[in-house]
């Protein structure tokens, strides 16, 4: 299980710190998840309620979801038809647009309704100017005391924040695309089975915090958000998205001490949440314990892509297809790439 490590890698150790607290478990409290950008994407939000086992929160399908501008504009959100307690904002009455507030609104089945605080659109103060990599060897140990080589690759980025406010607070979050081509298997017909396209995150620094209160740098110079091992996902085609949130002050805090609740997909519903409130309430019972956040915020980004060219180690392409190659032999992804977590025939309109 992956966590999120809040560490700003740069040469001013006092603005970032990782942050560690136990986790603790009851079941029944609900956990709402969301992001409204000024993208040109649908916008989720993802609704739960914890279990008192260590899993997952328990997805909630059966809920209206309504997004609320500051004039009292509102826009339904609709239920994602393949994954169970993820609801969509197809944008066609609000979106989201800077120096503007929203809210959402969550109405049970049983009746109760929970709200987020209204929260403004912050403008982008700093520019995210570049996207880069290096590849790094690093020696690991088994756990049995033999040690060994891993090939990983890190991403980097340069953020111009010479004409920055004085107080301004910053996450850059990571998400990788990689093409994952299924065996072509001869058959009378001429099938071609179509590629999958799988969302991951990096592993070991998942998200990055900079609070930019009377910052004074006028510059970040290859900052560090994301690290990888290289494996079978680098065989094809393979996307690394950086994206740079611009938030206020009370979101910031929230993901500082949100260390150890993220995990592999970055948000609060891959490992059990912790007690941490957000900015989530229930409007007839305040004191209800409501986790997980709805955060506002205006975003840029910026992408590189590799190719099995570009890996300096031998990739085996297990997927292609050998007529000496029993098909038991082949790795289940190879059959089904859809088996694959976080997996789309959906091609992304940057792919």
């Amino acid at each position: 299980m992956r966590y999120i490590y809040l560490i700003f890698l740069f040469f001013i150790a006092s603005c970032v710190e990782r942050i560690d607290f136990p986790v603790e478990r009851e079941a029944g409290i609900i956990v709402i998840d969301g992001t409204l950008s000024n993208e040109d994407v649908l916008q989720q939000v993802r609704l739960g309620a914890t279990a008192a086992s260590p899993r997952v929160p328990i997805p909630i399908s059966d809920a209206q979801v309504r997004l609320f501008d500051g004039q009292g504009n509102f826009e339904n959100y609709v239920l994602d038809p393949i994954k169970e307690g993820t609801y969509i904002l197809m944008g066609e009455r609000l979106k989201g647009e800077i120096d503007k507030t929203y809210y959402i609104e969550v109405e049970l089945a049983n009746g109760e309704i929970y709200r987020s605080r209204p929260e403004r659109m912050l403008e982008q103060q700093a520019i995210l100017e570049d996207i880069y990599y290096d590849f790094s060897i690093e020696k690991e140990s088994n756990g049995q005391g033999i040690v060994f080589e891993n090939l990983y690759i890190n991403a980097y980025i340069d953020v111009d924040m010479s004409q920055a406010d004085s107080s301004f607070f910053l996450k850059w979050d990571v998400e990788e695309v990689f093409l994952l081509t299924p065996t072509d298997f001869p058959d009378p017909f001429g099938y071609i089975p179509p590629p999958c396209f799988v969302y991951k995150y990096p592993s070991d620094i998942d998200l990055n915090l900079f609070d930019g209160f009377q910052n004074e740098i006028p510059r970040l110079q290859r900052l560090k958000v994301g690290r990888q091992k290289i494996d079978w996902t680098f065989r094809e085609k393979h996307y690394f998205t950086v994206r740079q949130r611009s938030m206020n002050r009370e979101a910031y805090e929230y993901w500082e001490k949100a260390d150890n609740l993220l995990s592999a997909v970055g948000n609060i519903f891959d490992i059990p949440p912790a007690p941490l409130p957000g900015n989530l309430y229930n409007i007839n019972d305040p004191e209800e314990e409501v986790l997980g956040y709805f955060d506002v915020s205006s975003t840029s980004l910026k992408r590189f892509r590799t190719f099995r060219e570009d890996i300096p180690l031998d990739q085996i392409l297990e997927c292609l297809y050998s007529p000496s190659k029993r098909f038991d032999a082949y790795p289940d992804y190879c059959l089904d790439c859809l088996s694959v977590r976080n997996s789309t025939h959906t091609r992304p309109d940057f792919f």
